[in-house]
């Protein structure tokens, strides 16, 4: 009986690590599909919103929002909501998310400058 025990106890272990690792594959594929990494056009463009935007702060914030946002949920694509939308959605899911202050500046920068895209 024991033997028995252990085989069903180490199938049911097994079958969980392979979900678990399916599933984490998945979510990973469907997010890093969602937003767009920004381009030197995106840099210029939010420079005139934001003069002292580097390339690396909206780089940080695409990082940021493609691994904190994704890893909750599937990632919004930032054109498809308007500015409006994003002012009441970003600071609730920041909150959420537990984004620290920089964290959040840049993240909004970045979905802000990429909801601006054509």
């Amino acid at each position: 009986m024991k033997k028995a025990t252990k085989a069903i106890f180490f199938i049911s272990i097994s079958m969980l690590v392979l979900h678990a690792c399916t599933t984490t594959k998945k979510i990973v594929k469907e997010n890093t599909n969602s937003a767009d990494a920004p381009t030197a056009d995106d840099l210029q463009r939010g420079q005139i919103q934001y003069s002292d935007l580097t390339s690396d702060d909206l780089q940080q914030g695409y990082h940021t929002y493609t691994a904190k946002c994704g890893e909750c949920h599937k990632l919004k694509i930032p054109n498809k909501f308007t500015v409006d939308q994003w002012n009441d959605i970003f600071p609730k899911m920041a909150k959420k998310a537990k984004l620290s202050d920089q964290e959040y500046k840049e993240t909004q920068r970045y979905v802000m400058i990429m909801q601006s895209k054509k």
